[in-house]
């Protein structure tokens, strides 16, 4: 069984400070170990040293 991670955050700025890089952080970390994460924020995503893949990041605008 594969455990399947959500996080939701407003931005999706590396510009809005440490909240954004410490969950791409812990999310990289996880699928290391076998965890399924993807975010999903309200604003654009702007994160130029991504090291989950656009595919596993979401925006609503």
């Amino acid at each position: 069984m594969t455990t399947r991670v959500l996080h939701v955050i407003d931005s999706l700025s590396y510009e809005s400070g440490g909240p954004l890089r410490s969950v791409v952080d812990f999310s990289a970390a996880g699928m290391r170990l076998g965890l399924q994460s993807e975010l999903l924020g309200t604003k654009p995503v702007r994160i130029p040293d991504n090291p989950l893949g656009m595919e596993r990041i979401h925006s609503l605008v």
